[in-house]
């Protein structure tokens, strides 16, 4: 386990560089020629990041140092986590395809789309196909014992695929 210091000393480093890299980022002159609804988006997710920062990197020294009692512990703290993002696919499905909600029809940067009646029908099914491989895979990891290093590909092959599916739809829905 890392000292104290030197453990505070590497966290204000990495404070401080993403905080570097916020402001030059909003410095740009195309941060500058969005559309002032955008720049206070970002600058509300930058503000986020800044706050939640810190709480992680003090769970990260806690957990270094942590006996191995506690550590047993992490995964099953990590798979229960991973049933609200499952939760949420499957409520936005809900809202998007039986209560017809179009507030929810918004790209992968949150912005509403420009025809959110047109995006919210694929949006639906896209929600709940992934919300379903979510589940797939959290009634899988006790089932077939998954180890907790082969959780992230499964998930990010998950996230990539929705992601990708979201501007398809997003630039099937502009045209």
């Amino acid at each position: 386990m890392p000292s104290a210091t030197s453990f505070l000393l590497i966290a204000l480093v990495v404070y401080g560089f993403m905080y570097g890299v916020m402001k030059l980022a909003m410095s740009t002159k195309e941060f500058r020629s969005q559309p002032l609804e955008d720049q206070a988006r970002a600058r509300k997710t930058f503000k986020s990041a800044l706050v939640f920062t810190p709480f992680a990197l003090l769970g990260a020294y806690l957990l270094s140092g942590a006996p191995l009692e506690v550590l047993r512990w992490v995964p099953l703290a990590l798979y229960l986590g991973l049933w609200a993002p499952a939760l949420w696919l499957f409520w936005r499905a809900y809202s998007l395809g039986v209560r017809k909600e179009v507030r929810h029809a918004k790209g992968i940067t949150g912005k509403p789309m420009r025809n959110p009646h047109r995006a919210r029908g694929p949006l639906a099914l896209l929600n709940l196909c992934v919300g379903l491989g979510v589940l797939a895979l959290l009634v899988s990891i006790p089932s077939f014992k998954l180890p907790l290093n082969s959780w992230a590909p499964l998930l990010a092959v998950l996230s990539g695929a929705y992601t990708i599916a979201v501007q398809r739809i997003e630039k099937r829905s502009e045209a």
